[in-house]
């Protein structure tokens, strides 16, 4: 809601697999539509094969990671990766396993409010995973807010030409 009452774009499209998330957001976007001309939209999918096949300008990553199985860690990475425009950015956000304390306080808080045990993906692995689907990390900001460790990268997808120039 703050992308398109801020930034304006022509159009937001918005996931999840949990449909009590996705019906919070349509509500939200159902009252924003008085003060936004912005074309949003929001859906329930159970996994990747159901996401847009649409380019994107950006896709946004918030605290996804952590509540995807480590086995689907390579799936998530790529399939995101491959929903960027070229010249678009994949913005990363994560919670962070250390220090201790702040992961453990997380995986408290998602153990009871998800009702689920998460798993922390290892930001190399999250690079690497990027770096291989042709993203270059330009941003990295982190901080701890209570409990919350937070990490935060944004990746630019190079255009075809500036891959083909290197």
């Amino acid at each position: 809601m703050h992308l398109a009452t801020m930034v304006k774009p022509k159009r937001i499209s918005g996931f999840d697999t949990n449909a009590n998330a996705v019906a919070v957001a349509q509500a939200a976007a159902k009252r924003l539509k008085d003060v936004s001309d912005v074309d949003i939209s929001f859906s329930t999918t159970r996994d990747f094969s159901e996401w847009p096949t649409d380019l994107f300008d950006v896709v946004c990553m918030i605290d996804v990671a952590h509540h995807v199985p480590r086995r689907l860690w390579n799936t998530l990475y790529q399939s995101a990766a491959a929903r960027v425009r070229d010249g678009g950015l994949l913005l990363y956000k994560d919670m962070a396993a250390d220090p201790w304390w702040c992961g453990l306080g997380n995986r408290l808080h998602d153990l009871i409010l998800a009702q689920q045990w998460i798993d922390y993906c290892p930001l190399s692995f999250v690079r690497a995973e990027l770096v291989w689907a042709g993203m270059t990390p330009i941003y990295y900001k982190e901080w701890r807010k209570y409990w919350y460790m937070h990490q935060f990268i944004v990746f630019k997808k190079e255009r075809a030409e500036e891959v083909r120039s290197l």
